[in-house]
């Protein structure tokens, strides 16, 4: 068993301020016991589509400099960081979540595949899912408009994952989302039977909670709306053994990537 969190923090385009609100994050997480903290989508950088209007704005240099800032945070803490950035790839800008180890290594990056048309102002696409591993407990990372769709999670739990950390900004607009987006979310864990540490920004408006869902979809831990705020809940991975991931007809159909 290991203790995760999720932060709910406000998002802006003010670089410091986020840095300042990463910082304050990974040093209480790690002094509340967690073994890993997620932080929302963009949350080094700022969403773009909520916080400039072209991408000519976007400090990539700067944003650069705070991403190796977060890593010697996540390093003096000692504790696993998933944070939202952005990228600077060989096609374009990449909205990325970059997943840090406890001793500060950047063990890899997720692009996030499922692009708002918002996001595609900004952003090239990434192509495709990849497992991590935490001490040798395999989990897989997604960006927001991911969870509208199931097969990167089915994808990622079919390759060995035993949870899922799902980070998101979704805000700004359409509250009416809040039930569906909570049902994605859980519907997400149930299906495959793992563990789903969701982060979302604390909007104004959001359109989903930050929340931790067990492997029946149930809310281990959720936030408050529009709030800041900070949630915690124990991971017991024996729990992924049993579920209805299980009763899937695996000899009629699975899923693959290309």
């Amino acid at each position: 068993m290991f203790k995760v969190a999720a932060c709910q923090m406000s998002v802006n385009s003010d670089l410091e301020s986020n840095l300042s609100r990463i910082e304050s994050a990974i040093g209480r997480a790690s002094a509340e016991g967690a073994r890993l903290i997620a932080l929302p989508e963009c949350a080094v950088s700022g969403y773009p589509p909520l916080c400039c209007k072209s991408a000519r704005e976007i400090d990539i240099a700067r944003i650069a400099e705070i991403n190796d800032c977060v890593r010697a945070i996540a390093a003096e803490n000692g504790i696993w960081v998933v944070v939202g950035t952005i990228i600077s790839g060989e096609n374009g800008l990449l909205n990325s979540a970059l997943v840090i180890s406890s001793s500060g290594e950047l063990m890899g990056r997720y692009d996030k595949m499922h692009l708002m048309p918002m996001d595609k102002k900004y952003f090239v696409p990434g192509n495709g899912a990849r497992l991590f591993s935490m001490d040798g407990m395999p989990f897989g990372v997604l960006i927001c408009y991911d969870v509208r769709f199931p097969e990167p999670y089915r994808y990622l739990r079919e390759s060995g994952a035993k949870f899922i950390v799902t980070i998101l900004n979704a805000c700004g607009s359409d509250t009416w989302k809040l039930p569906v987006m909570e049902a994605a979310i859980r519907t997400r864990a149930a299906e495959n039977s793992y563990f789903h540490i969701a982060a979302n920004a604390a909007g104004p408006l959001q359109m989903a909670v930050s929340r931790v869902c067990d492997p029946l979809g149930l809310d281990l831990a959720s936030a408050e709306v529009n709030r800041e705020e900070m949630i915690f809940a124990e991971i017991d991975l024996s729990r992924t053994e049993t579920g209805y991931y299980y009763d899937r007809r695996s000899d009629l159909y699975r899923v693959r990537a290309l």
